[in-house]
């Protein structure tokens, strides 16, 4: 009898684990940097190059503001969002989790209306740390280094961006952008707070 349990256990065990197995049809590879609602096949995807173009091409707006290739790089409906913008810049005047720029062309209006605080040329100042996509979507990492030509003050400031891509008219175009940034380093170097 206990070697009939011994076994009827083992078994149990054994059929157990095949029906936690992933069926062959519905095996994917996660690791291989898809999104897990897209499916690569039969659509364009992103890439490196072009994920890596679109991002220094948003990190030069904050650079030099240019509508043309505002116009040119953003879909007419793109939509900004951070919270840490809002926080830091905006006093509550929206709420968190509401865009910064709600279209291309509010975007270009905000940026106007607060111009980048870093001059031309100012070698190191906003470095692409790291660039990870998907067929659509792009992530990357970035820094503002206290050294370098131009300060902004002695913390490093580090952001992560995570930006949303559509393809029209067989261009890559920036649909929607997410900036997260560490607000209390940024103003402690603006002397907002101490």
């Amino acid at each position: 009898m206990v070697i009939f349990n011994s076994i009827f256990v083992l078994l149990a065990l054994l059929l157990s684990g095949m029906l936690a197995l992933p069926s062959p049809d519905n095996t994917r590879n996660y690791h291989e940097g898809d999104d897990h609602e897209e499916d690569r096949h039969d659509r364009d995807c992103l890439t490196d190059n072009e994920a890596r173009f679109l991002a220094d091409t948003f990190k030069y707006f904050y650079i030099r503001l240019d509508p043309r290739l505002v116009e040119k790089y953003m879909a007419p409906d793109f939509h900004d969002y951070s919270d840490s913008y809002i926080s830091l810049y905006l006093n509550g005047s929206k709420a968190l989790g509401s865009p910064v720029s709600a279209s291309r062309d509010e975007f270009i209006q905000n940026h106007f209306v607060d111009p980048p605080v870093y001059p031309e040329g100012s070698p190191n100042w906003f470095i692409l740390e790291d660039i990870f996509h998907t067929c659509t979507k792009i992530s990357f990492r970035w820094v503002l280094e206290p050294d370098g030509t131009f300060n902004i003050g002695p913390l490093p400031i580090r952001g992560n961006n995570v930006m949303h891509t559509v393809k029209r008219d067989g261009k890559w175009l920036m649909k929607a952008e997410w900036s997260e940034f560490n607000t209390y380093a940024w103003a402690q170097n603006l002397g907002v707070c101490a």
